[in-house]
């Protein structure tokens, strides 16, 4: 399977987001003490933390980072199963919900180690 087929695209966004849901910027600079990007009120907060409590909001920021991207997931998958929404690569019809669980289901699934089906799906 190469990464330009339309199965593997599909993977590479669902594993794309799973790195982007462990990445959160304003988490990792809580954790350091360094000045949140326009948040007077966060730094003023995350200066009075003592560091347990920062690891704790930093986590609740990554945790919150990983919902939102569950809930978007949640809504394109409604959108496919009852609305006919299908996604297309290069003119061909991108497989995807490879969990049954839907797009989400797929992200939660490659975020807790599940591999990918051999078979590149319908």
């Amino acid at each position: 399977m190469t990464s330009r087929t339309p199965a593997r695209a599909y993977q590479t966004i669902i594993d794309d987001l799973v790195r982007c849901s462990e990445g959160c910027v304003s988490a990792q600079r809580l954790e350091k003490m360094l000045p949140l990007v326009g948040e007077q009120a966060g730094d003023a907060l995350s200066h009075s933390l003592t560091d347990d409590q920062r690891r704790r909001v930093a986590e609740a920021l990554r945790s919150e980072r990983s919902a939102a991207i569950h809930d978007a997931l949640v809504i394109l998958t409604e959108w496919i199963d009852c609305r006919g929404l299908t996604l297309h690569l290069g003119g061909e019809l991108m497989p995807v919900d490879r969990s049954g669980m839907g797009l989400h289901g797929d992200f939660v699934g490659r975020a807790t180690n599940w591999e990918w089906p051999e078979s590149e799906g319908p």
